[in-house]
């Protein structure tokens, strides 16, 4: 996975900073400190999982649905959502918000594709 920034360094925004947690192959945190009045662009990702985990502030989270309607999510402190891949969201802070943001990609346990049957071999 190529990220722009290492883990540690804070990035700016125009709706306030991003600081890389960790990530790894399957998994990134990031801690997220929005302004009041910030907010991102309208976008989806293709393959992660995306959840919002509100420390401090308030915080709405939009997801535009694909039958056109939106579905408006306020979370205040302690309080998360989540927005599976390919649903079009965005977030915009009501005041000062402390969030963390995790991102994943989903193990799909069914992904195995058995060409033999295990079993026990009889001792000879």
């Amino acid at each position: 996975m190529t990220n722009t920034l290492s883990c540690g360094s804070v990035d700016g925004k125009n709706w306030g900073t991003t600081c890389c947690i960790f990530t790894s192959n399957d998994c990134e945190c990031w801690s997220l400190n929005i302004k009041r009045g910030g907010y991102c662009s309208r976008h989806r990702h293709k393959n992660k999982w995306n959840r919002f985990l509100v420390v401090s502030g308030k915080l709405l989270v939009k997801i535009f649905r694909p039958d056109g309607i939106s579905d408006d999510t306020i979370l205040t402190d302690g309080m998360c959502t989540d927005v599976c891949p390919g649903i079009e969201h965005m977030f915009e802070a009501f005041e000062d918000t402390k969030c963390i943001e995790i991102y994943w990609v989903s193990i799909d346990p069914d992904d195995i594709e058995r060409s033999t049957v295990g079993g026990i071999r009889a001792k000879s």
